[in-house]
């Protein structure tokens, strides 16, 4: 997931979603916003902490 969000994704979208759902997703990623299903930030969160570049400190400024 995250390397779609480094490649420039607005959204992340299971295939699952229900058709009206996915009209909103489409809409809204069009009008410049992101969309990330609830279920999937974690999945999300577990990739970035484990990523470790994400991190700053004194050999990574902000």
């Amino acid at each position: 997931m995250l390397a779609a969000v480094d490649a420039g994704a607005a959204g992340y979208i299971l295939k699952d979603l229900s058709e009206l759902a996915l009209a909103d997703a489409v809409k809204a990623i069009a009008a410049g916003q992101s969309r990330l299903e609830s279920h999937t930030a974690p999945m999300l969160m577990r990739q970035a902490r484990g990523r470790g570049d994400h991190r700053r400190g004194p050999d990574k400024p902000a």
